[in-house]
């Protein structure tokens, strides 16, 4: 009779032959010279020929060719490579299978495509983010790295939105050759249509780039109708400093820029072009400092620079720019220079938060007072002054001639003056926004300031503003807690209120540093009796330097605000109460809000292993406990021996670490000798501690180099972390592991009940096995090879399952257990060293038994099922 295992062993071998006999797809390249550029999203590329036959697969080193370790394997199916996949590693691939893998490669490169849109005139000046004007001719330039003739077709977006792949009567089109190409003069003539063109070089449908996001930027100009114009940036300018103008015209085109004549007014005292500006040609013969050829860039502006003296004469100034071909084509703009009587400024960045103070200074040497007031949002046109400002008289304004409706600063001796604004004091809070002062030497609003001399300085007011921050999402028990942040605006506290389980710090005033900065700490003594849970922390910023919400006794408080009784609320309520009471309408202060997990504090150690006499190796775990909080260290044998005085001792620092923080002991090469050791860490700050055990083989009985099972004298719990190769698959693996005589077990779920393997017996991954050692001994592995290999699963019963995991690197439970995610409960290892069971893994659990603990290859573990389920591998 067959069995059933042979009738599945056929019919898996009747699926691999009609796997390996079905026929390659039609190859889109043939691919025969060494060194040839293949490019990702290529497919079907064909390796049958040249120096490529025989391939089966290419690889790429991350080191030296042949010796160093492969990061990427691209498998050949009958001379062919189905598709080169985004995301794999660029650079060269050697040809495996080839009369010379070593020196047999392709260069697999990332497709690119960039496009940019030059003037014609001016072909290194782009036009990306620029307007041009109507009959103006542009060259479409071209990238790409590919060299197959490959089609990229330039998507032209018009304004009215359509999208077209000819324009002026040219197809924008690029055959890719690896080099850079153009597509020159394509007129946008007359006729254009004005507004936004959005150009994207795409690759053609018949292309294997086609729709997998190799394209190339989008490049946008605008096709404006543009007129000869001259803007000034200041209307007026006090003699000796300089103002400048911005002319507008056709792109990369001479204008005619100069200061028109004005009666009587000798030539030195003209406004001069300053020297050295790139947008103006200083080489023009005929022409001076006031009379200058000037060129537009690509985007059809140029800016230019002139410069006043105390030379300059007291007169409206006429800048003049004109068109040298018709001069009839001309723009002015009108300054003004004046004396220059009055200065000021102002302290700081020119950024104030409301409830600051503002410095302002400056010098005037045309009178004994300096007048001042203010414009800006919801301020009278003509100016108010500052004290009917921190008054609230909102609705006064500055009257020309009326001193006392000005802010009057006497000026000193050496023709200085300062005055100081507290925002605070105003009694209407300010809008955000803009504002202007002007410093005038004589009492005349801002509608009368003809003829004499002033200055102004413009700022912006910004609403108060809270940032903070806690030293942690979780705190352990023991370790301080800080809060710190930055309040500006000028208060002189804020408040902190901290609920918490049975817990209330309700408005703990901090100051505020002169910097703005502020810190509050929980000191570790506070914390260490804590209730374990969430605890919500609330900063509380005035806004005016006066709080509108607040705690007497436990009521809670404020304008306009029903009071409530904070004690008869839980923590989550309590905070809930403050929130809705500081986003009431009535309410200026604001607030940030943070939530911390309290918990018992724990450090917990990495599997440590067999370690070699004579090597340096690290000790490693993770822990709850803050970043910079100290551990102390220290390795010792496990049973007391006057002959053994190895030992090492020292601290450990808690560094970040990705979810729980980690840390790391390093041990040296001679610090341990062949035994048996205990390592005890310990925390400083909590008391917090744990214990694990390992072993120190003698130097001359190295571990395999290659990847083995480490055991521990007496029972030890493992699994096979990858597919075995076909010969090293059975339990014959064990062979020289010294047993005492013991059976190497397997259990059956289903049954119950135990089943001793025989060495015939194949064992591989998910399934965990236990065995039984006299001494210390290390279980060579010899992984499986052979590809392509599907990932392992395995079929789990309700009820305890033996199991492992797979992969390379160690995984969370509830990661490495996702594929059963609502069947498992609990997940139990066990500890060789100390022979005794770990801690459980609860599917959901938390502090001691959460399910982001790590789970380590190579171990075996209990696994409850309430429910059968596959449990599949997350590495292969």
């Amino acid at each position: 009779m067959i069995s059933e295992r042979a009738i599945v062993s056929m019919v898996v071998a009747a699926a691999l032959v009609a796997a390996l006999i079905v026929a390659p797809a039609a190859a889109a390249r043939t691919i025969t010279a060494n060194g040839t550029n293949v490019f990702v999203g290529e497919e079907n590329l064909d390796f049958a020929g040249g120096v490529f036959a025989g391939t089966t697969q290419f690889v790429h080193y991350t080191g030296e060719v042949g010796k160093s370790s492969i990061d990427k394997t691209i498998v050949v199916t009958g001379g062919v490579v189905d598709e080169l996949v985004k995301g794999i590693p660029t650079g060269h691939y050697y040809a495996i299978g080839s009369a010379n893998p070593t020196q047999t490669y392709v260069n697999v490169q990332n497709p690119e495509a960039t496009l940019d849109v030059m003037l014609s005139s001016s072909p290194k000046d782009s036009v990306n983010g620029k307007s041009i004007s109507r009959d103006t001719s542009l060259n479409f330039k071209f990238y790409s790295n590919v060299d197959t003739g490959a089609t990229a077709n330039v998507e032209l977006t018009l304004p009215g939105g359509g999208v077209v792949r000819t324009y002026d009567g040219k197809s924008l089109s690029f055959n890719a050759n690896g080099q850079t190409q153009y597509l020159s003069n394509v007129l946008f003539g007359q006729n254009a249509e004005a507004g936004t063109y959005t150009a994207v070089a795409k690759w053609d449908r018949s292309t294997d780039f086609y729709g997998k996001g190799f394209d190339s930027r989008a490049v946008t100009f605008e096709v404006v109708t543009r007129t000869l114009a001259i803007t000034a940036n200041k209307d007026t300018v006090v003699r000796g400093n300089s103002f400048t103008v911005t002319v507008t015209g056709e792109a990369r085109k001479d204008y005619r820029l100069y200061v028109r004549e004005i009666g009587g007014v000798a030539p030195g005292t003209y406004p001069v072009i300053a020297p050295g500006q790139i947008a103006v040609n200083y080489a023009v013969p005929g022409e001076n400092d006031t009379y200058r050829t000037v060129r537009t860039n690509a985007g059809g502006t140029a800016t230019v620079q002139f410069n006043t003296s105390q030379s300059t004469g007291e007169w409206r100034f006429m800048i003049r720019v004109e068109d040298p071909a018709a001069p009839e084509i001309y723009d002015e703009a009108r300054v003004r220079v004046e004396r220059g009587a009055v200065t000021i400024a102002l302290s700081g960045t020119g950024t104030y938060a409301i409830g600051e103070v503002i410095i302002l200074s400056g010098t005037c040497s045309d009178s004994n007072t300096v007048y001042l007031f203010l414009t800006g949002p919801n301020i009278d046109s003509n100016g108010l002054r500052f004290e009917d400002i921190n008054t609230g008289v909102i609705g006064a304004r500055v009257q020309t001639g009326n001193e006392s409706t000005f802010t009057r600063v006497a000026v000193e001796a050496d023709d200085t003056w300062t005055y100081r604004w507290d925002t605070s004091r105003v009694k209407n809070p300010l809008d955000a926004g803009g504002y202007t002062i002007y410093a005038v030497s004589a009492p005349r609003g801002k509608d009368s300031l003809s003829g004499v001399p002033y200055s102004t300085a413009s700022f912006n007011l910004r609403a108060p503003s809270l940032t903070a921050t806690v030293s942690g999402a979780t705190l352990a028990k023991g370790d301080g807690l800080t809060i710190a942040g930055t309040a500006t605006g000028n208060p002189a506290n804020v408040c902190v209120w901290i609920f918490g389980e049975n817990y209330r710090k309700l408005q703990q005033l901090i100051p505020i540093g002169p910097d703005g900065a502020f810190e509050y700490r929980l000191a570790p003594v506070d914390t260490a009796h804590l209730p374990s849970g969430q605890y919500s922390i609330v900063i509380q910023h005035p806004a005016d330097d006066v709080f509108d919400v607040w705690a007497s006794g436990t009521l809670l408080t404020g304008n306009g605000i029903t009071p409530v009784d904070l004690a008869t609320l839980q923590a989550a309520a309590a905070a809930d109460a403050l929130i809705t009471a500081l986003d009431s309408p009535n309410i200026d202060d604001i607030y940030a809000k943070f939530t911390v997990v309290v918990e018992e504090p724990y450090v917990r150690i990495d599997p440590i292993g067999n370690q070699t006499a004579g090597s340096a190796f690290t000790i490693s775990g993770t822990t709850n406990l803050a970043v910079g909080d100290a551990l102390a260290v220290q390795v010792v044998p496990a049973v007391f021996d006057p002959g053994n005085s190895a030992g090492v001792a020292g601290v450990a620092i808690v560094r970040k670490g990705d979810g729980a923080n980690i840390w790391s002991f390093e041990v040296g090469a001679t610090d341990l000798g062949p035994d048996r050791y205990e390592v005890a860490v310990e925390s400083f700050e909590t008391g917090a501690s744990r214990t694990a055990a390992f072993n120190v083989l003698e130097g001359h009985e190295p571990p395999p180099s290659g990847p083995a099972l480490t055991l521990s004298p007496g029972w030890n719990f493992v699994s096979i972390p990858r597919p075995l190769a076909a010969g090293n698959d059975t339990a014959a693996i064990f062979a020289g592991v010294k047993t005492d005589n013991r059976s190497i077990l397997r259990y059956d779920t289903a049954a119950g009940d135990w089943t001793a393997l025989d060495k015939e017996d194949r064992i591989g991954p998910l399934e965990g096995i236990w065995l039984y050692s006299t001494r210390p001994a290390a279980v060579p592995l010899n992984f499986s090879t052979v590809l392509p290999v599907p990932p392992a699963e395995r079929a789990l019963l309700t009820g305890w399952n033996a199991v492992g995991v797979t992969g390379t690197a160690p995984a969370t439970a509830r990661d490495a257990l996702l594929s059963v995610k609502t069947q498992w409960t609990t997940l139990i290892g066990f500890d060789a060293g100390t022979q005794a069971f770990e801690t459980g893994i609860v599917n959901g659990g938390s502090k001691d038994y959460v399910d982001s603990r790590l789970v380590y290859q190579g171990k075996g573990y209990w696994l409850h099922m309430t429910g059968p389920g596959t449990l599949c591998a997350v590495g292969a």
